[in-house]
């Protein structure tokens, strides 16, 4: 009964706004309460319902991303939102995995990938609000600024409430200081009617399609007094409605509206506060700064996806579906597709498990190993490898022979002590690319140990092999010497004293030609357009592998002064006339056209441009 009555109130409400409009009786926010306000607290008395928080959503599971690059390993990114809005952790037994309809018992959960936020911020500014955009302009600069949004990584929209659809102030973008200019020119009050329900809810319908990655999860913030004037399309009761349905918490913070009562002020603080409380958000007041560095450390949590991988005894190409579930609430199960192509190819490192641990006395020196690898297609028919790529921790070590991956020697030097992971990525004939499954190796500190499954050629062969090869080659040349010495061959002199002769000058020779040096001629090179430290306009691509980073120890490539660049943070690779661009683990990560660059890298053309950090160049060939 009690929800009835809401809704025929909500009607009312809704009719009542519709007809003072068309009379064109709403001049301002200030009537449109005078008028509304004792249907307002009609409705409040009525209900009962005047601060009663409304039910909370349940819980939510996401499959973000699906990575099917290693075949027939599988990697899902996923993320879960409890019932109050906080970001769910995972052990391995608290999950149910389905692959195809057959339940899978093996996978594991290895660490997590950034992924990336989206927010989407909707400001109301009547003019009864106006004396609190400094506070708002504070609130949105904090939020632009590590660590709340990691630039490059996390992205934020801005728009303001309008009559009836929201009006963009800044569309979706990856940058601090897109946000900070903003206000170089605040935007102004509306005192015309403006419509917060309408607003809301059609910034929900969009969300999807404004976010700039699909794997991102999005919020909506809203700052308002809480009081709505002319909607015309929407129930006061559809933005918690459409936010739930789309999970996508709505947080809201509350303005104080000076041209209203004491008593519509309370009702707008009240309704904001259940639409954040049904949208798994959290809700406070603009002069709350704890409640609103609450709701940021909210979104920020949601950056990170906790990583699930399993292994397909039998995969084949096409379409697949995957499920996952929660084991202690078995109604809550999302559900992702992926797709692999027939003819990708397969890779795999041949590393036993009694091979996977392994002590060193230090790391000061390259730690060597002898790997092999087994390759194929997922068809079964046969095809050429025309590449192949060492990683270490998700860092390339070295190049590897095609026609050797059944047994190549490494040296990696960045092991850490603890575990560490190693990986191998092809191309063959066909442009198509695989990565083995990741295989760790713990490497611990005490004498060294390596095993002989992954020890070198040289370990294998054992000291006393090694003593004996040296002694065999030591007795082959001295019976070479002594053949030459009987043969006359070699004719030993006895050296004679010689008396000291004053050296007469000769006429100096002419210098010597100097050697011509076989270097590759630069064909492609790097445009600075924007950086913090001292640099040259442009920098030449002539080495086979270009290092970028801050450290020029690390890098050739340098902005020592850049504190927003890594150390190590992108290598440019040559492939024939083409360059590829690798990002090497780093904190901002490292992208092309907007588009960051995945962990098998993106080839170049002409005129991409390229941001590491704060960092904008521009590539050229």
């Amino acid at each position: 009964m009690t929800s009835q009555l809401i809704a025929f109130v909500q009607m009312v409400i809704h009719g009542a706004c519709c007809v003072l409009r068309k009379q064109y009786l709403i001049r301002n926010r200030q009537y449109a309460i005078h008028y509304l306000m004792p249907i307002l607290i009609l409705a409040v008395f009525a209900t009962g319902v005047q601060a009663q928080e409304a039910e909370r959503p349940s819980t939510l599971l996401v499959v973000s991303g699906v990575d099917v690059r290693s075949p027939p390993t599988v990697s899902l990114d996923i993320v879960g939102i409890s019932s109050s809005g906080e970001r769910l952790e995972f052990g391995p037994n608290d999950l149910l995995l389905r692959h195809e309809g057959t339940a899978v018992t093996d996978f594991s959960l290895s660490g997590t990938r950034d992924v990336g936020t989206f927010t989407l911020f909707l400001i109301d500014i009547p003019s009864g609000v106006s004396g609190q955009m400094d506070d708002i302009e504070a609130a949105l600069t904090q939020f632009a600024s590590e660590p709340t949004m990691r630039e490059q990584l996390d992205a934020v929209a801005i728009y303001k409430v309008g009559e009836t659809n929201p009006i963009g102030l800044l569309e979706p973008n990856r940058f601090h200081n897109s946000v900070i200019n903003l206000f170089f020119d605040p935007p102004q009050p509306i005192d015309a009617p403006t419509a917060l329900i309408d607003s809301s809810v059609n910034l929900l319908n969009n969300i999807e399609s404004l976010k700039p990655s699909p794997n991102m999860i999005a919020s909506v913030v809203i700052f308002s007094d809480g009081t709505d004037v002319v909607s015309s399309q929407y129930l006061a009761d559809d933005i918690r409605a459409r936010g739930a349905e789309l999970g996508v918490p709505v947080h809201t913070v509350w303005l104080q509206n000076e041209a209203l009562s004491a008593a519509a002020q309370q009702f707008g603080r009240n309704y904001l506060g259940e639409v954040a409380a049904g949208t798994r958000g959290l809700t406070t007041s603009l002069d709350n700064p704890a409640g609103i560095t609450a709701i940021f450390d909210r979104i920020a949590s949601f950056r990170s996806h906790a990583r699930l991988v399993y292994t397909v005894p039998e995969m084949t190409g096409g379409t697949f579906t995957v499920e996952v579930g929660l084991a202690n609430e078995p109604g809550v199960i999302a559900s992702a597709s992926g797709e692999l192509p027939a003819n990708v190819p397969q890779v795999s490192l041949d590393i036993p498990p009694e091979a996977w641990t392994l002590s060193v006395p230090n790391l000061d020196d390259p730690v060597r190993l002898r790997l092999s690898a087994s390759t194929g297609w997922l068809d079964g028919q046969t095809r050429t490898i025309v590449a192949a790529q060492l990683l270490a921790n998700g860092t390339i070590v070295q190049d590897v022979a095609p026609d050797s991956l059944d047994g190549f020697d490494a040296e990696i030097s960045s092991f850490n002590y603890g575990d560490n992971t190693l990986q191998l990525a092809v191309l063959d004939n066909q442009g198509l690319r695989a990565t083995s499954p990741q295989v760790t190796i713990t490497v611990r500190e005490g004498t060294l140990d390596i095993p002989a499954a992954i020890a070198p050629q040289l370990r294998r062969t054992g000291l006393i092999g090694t003593l004996l090869i040296g002694f065999l080659c030591l007795l082959l040349v001295l019976g070479l010497g002594t053949f030459a010495w009987r043969q006359g061959w070699l004719v030993l002199r006895r050296r004679e004293r010689t008396r000291y002769v004053e050296p007469v000058a000769q006429p100096a020779a002419a210098p010597a030609a100097a050697p011509v040096e076989d270097t590759y001629q630069a064909v492609a090179y790097l445009e600075v357009l924007a950086a913090a430290s001292a640099t040259p306009d442009y920098f030449s691509l002539s080495q086979y592998e270009e290092k970028i980073g801050r450290s020029p120890a690390q890098s050739n490539i340098t902005f020592p002064e850049d504190v927003t660049v890594s150390r190590l943070h992108a290598t440019l690779l040559r492939e024939g006339s083409y360059y590829r661009i690798y990002d090497n683990q780093s904190t901002s990560g490292t992208w092309v056209n907007d588009q960051q660059v995945p962990e098998y890298g993106m080839q170049l053309t002409d005129g991409d441009e390229i941001h590491l950090g704060a960092v904008h160049l521009r590539f050229r060939q």
